[in-house]
């Protein structure tokens, strides 16, 4: 940690820093407070302002004057008004701070802060790194470290050839249950191919060829005629 001054604009009333004082922070005297020696004189050659005066600006908003003029338009040095015609004798601005005080109830005084460096937090990472302490490698012995992976070793066989007995149970079962599909499935077939009449398996027969429709017509004929001579048989068998 470094100790550092720095400027700091407190409210005498609450006691509190209300607005941080940075380096871009402006002056009475239209300037900024990097452009200031240490804080006191302004470094500008066309300016005389003698020490820096914190005014409170955010952007390009500043204060104003109870003249209405602004705080480049008053001397840096006694603060009065440079207008012509205006009975200023010191920049007075009307505005409340968030503490609820006037502008006037507020001071600007140097401060003594505690700050951590770059070079510091390089420093307090380096103290940590040297001061821990170094770990001792740790030797297992030989004879246990030798058991140990023979038991490891064991293990895994053990588990390699369960593992290939249930993978051929199962695929001795899956086996066995094609083939009984397979048995019913050839079962089923036997019994629909029995109860088809040969008639009607020439008509399948036919209705799966190249030339099935005409064949399909052939084997109708030929039902047909069979047919008729059954019919004609019959009848000649009642005269």
């Amino acid at each position: 940690m470094t100790t550092v001054k720095q400027w700091a604009w407190q409210c005498q009333d609450c006691q509190r820093e209300c607005v941080p004082v940075r380096a871009e922070s402006r002056c009475m005297c239209g300037h900024r407070l990097k452009e200031h020696a240490e804080g006191h004189k302004c470094m500008n050659r066309s300016c005389n302002c003698p020490r820096f005066s914190f005014i409170v600006a955010e952007g390009s908003w500043v204060l104003r004057c109870r003249c209405k003029h602004k705080h480049t338009d008053h001397d840096p040095i006694t603060h009065e008004c440079k207008k012509s015609g205006c009975l200023c004798i010191g920049f007075c601005s009307p505005w409340v701070c968030n503490c609820d005080h006037a502008w006037c109830r507020h001071e600007q005084v140097m401060v003594e802060r505690q700050v951590l460096r770059l070079s510091d937090m390089i420093a307090q990472q380096e103290q940590q790194v040297t001061s821990r302490p170094t770990a001792k490698p740790l030797v297992p012995d030989a004879a246990s470290s030798m058991q140990r992976v023979g038991v490891q070793t064991a293990v895994a066989a053990t588990a390699a050839v369960t593992f290939t007995q249930s993978m051929s149970r199962i695929s001795t079962l899956q086996q066995l249950a094609a083939r009984g599909v397979q048995q019913q499935q050839m079962g089923s077939r036997q019994q629909h191919v029995a109860a088809v009449t040969p008639f009607e398996a020439a008509a399948v027969f036919a209705a799966r060829s190249t030339s099935g429709r005409r064949q399909m017509l052939l084997a109708n004929a030929d039902c047909s005629c069979e047919v008729n001579r059954f019919d004609l048989l019959q009848r000649g068998k009642q005269d």
